[in-house]
Parts: structure tokens; C-alpha cells; sequence
């Protein structure tokens, strides 16, 4: 079995993340709310909804902002 570190984060509305540190694979998943994450150029790669996932590969210099309140993220 492989063990991975998970980061939990709780965001408001307009609040942001930044992965900088993340390297190689991130795999994010929405509990709750929606998130949009920008690339490092500000272009939008993607947007998730409560109850989606996305891994994504080649973009360690991302940014993820909450569009709704209580936006709860999981990080892998």
C-alpha cells in the first residue's frame, strides 16, 4: 500500500491557494463548493465543483481561488 501526505484546506470566497511547492502530479478534489485553478501566466486550466477531481501533471507553479464560501479542497 502506498501512503501519500494530503493537505485539507478550508477557503472563503475569493481566497487563494498557492502550489508552488507541489511538483510533478497534484491530484485535487472538492468536497465542497467550486474552485478555479489558474496556471502561472493567469490562464485558467480548469474549474471543479463539489464532488469532482482532477490530477494533473507538468504545472507546479499553479494557483487555485475558491468562487463560492466555505470551499473545502483536498490535495494529494
Amino acid at each position: 500500500m502506498m501512503k501519500r501526505n494530503f493537505i485539507k484546506v478550508c477557503l472563503r470566497q475569493g481566497e487563494s491557494l498557492n502550489w508552488e511547492n507541489f511538483n510533478n502530479r497534484i491530484c485535487v478534489l472538492v468536497l465542497q463548493g467550486s474552485i478555479v485553478v489558474f496556471g502561472r501566466h493567469g490562464k485558467m486550466l480548469f474549474r471543479l465543483n463539489a464532488g469532482e477531481a482532477n490530477v494533473f501533471e507538468g504545472t507546479p507553479e499553479c494557483m487555485g481561488t475558491s468562487v463560492t464560501n466555505d470551499t473545502e479542497v483536498i490535495i494529494v
